[in-house]
């Protein structure tokens, strides 16, 4: 038959029309099935991965990965000092500035528009003109007369002492230790390194007590401790303080407001160590 036959033209037209109904006819495999396009639900995805791998710091994924499989032991932390010398050391490496343990207080003096006459009775002598901050002050008043309600008179020795005259109390010291500094230190600070100079802190003592009888032996200070924090006063120097320090019964430093609490923020490292 001549292909170019009407009758074959009609043909292969038929054939052609039928295959292109058939799905898997694709004109030239008819054992393949038509290609599937992708659609974007399924693109999307990788396609955001594969920008955000384009853009992040893969060193940082890595070791996060690592990280997770296999963590990092903890840093040790460094042992606390037990000794004097220790917490002298540790205080210089913090910044805290101090003198044979006595921390620096010039930044924190009394300002004289916060200060208040009280009157003190150190050395024999009565001082009417005497200074504490106010709000220590205030409060001194109050356990006072709560201490006498409960039967013990108490009373002021010393209260805010000036640079000068705090070099000249501790002059005295190193004179009375022969010359030796660090000696007097542990009953004297040097200046500006007294908390007398903030005008926070008051030597305390017992009016009509036995004579001889030490404060830390009186019942006026089992008072104190038991009741003092009331008033917002702390025992600066306890036995065995870890600023080195001889320990003071009589000495008290007001920690009642904020204010006064942030003055004493390195005692209160040192006191945490």
């Amino acid at each position: 038959m001549n292909p170019l036959s009407p009758m074959y033209g009609a043909s292969y037209a038929s054939s052609s029309q039928t295959n292109r109904a058939n799905p898997y006819f694709n004109g030239y495999n008819t054992h393949h099935a038509p290609e599937k396009k992708s659609t974007f639900n399924e693109i999307a995805p990788w396609a955001l991965l594969v920008g955000v791998l384009m853009f992040a710091d893969l060193d940082k994924i890595f070791s996060s990965i690592k990280n997770i499989f296999n963590p990092k032991p903890k840093p040790t932390p460094k042992p606390k000092p037990t000794t004097v010398q220790g917490v002298r050391k540790w205080m210089t490496a913090q910044g805290i500035q101090h003198k044979y343990g006595h921390i620096n207080y010039e930044a924190n003096k009394l300002k004289q528009a916060d200060a208040v006459k009280v009157t003190t009775y150190g050395g024999g002598n009565t001082n009417n003109n005497a200074q504490l901050h106010k709000d220590a002050a205030a409060k001194w008043n109050d356990m006072k007369q709560a201490a006498k309600a409960a039967g013990h008179d108490i009373d002021l020795n010393y209260a805010y002492r000036s640079k000068v005259e705090q070099q000249s109390q501790f002059d005295k010291a190193v004179t009375s230790n022969n010359g030796d500094e660090a000696e007097a230190a542990k009953t004297v600070a040097p200046a500006g390194h007294s908390e007398h100079e903030t005008g926070y802190a008051i030597d305390v003592f017992e009016r009509n007590s036995p004579y001889g009888q030490k404060f830390e032996d009186s019942a006026s200070y089992q008072w104190l401790k038991a009741n003092a924090h009331k008033y917002g006063f702390v025992q600066s120097f306890k036995p065995g303080n870890k600023q080195g320090i001889g320990a003071e019964a009589w000495h008290w430093r007001f920690e009642g407001t904020p204010k006064a609490k942030a003055v004493f923020t390195n005692a209160h490292k040192v006191d945490n160590l």
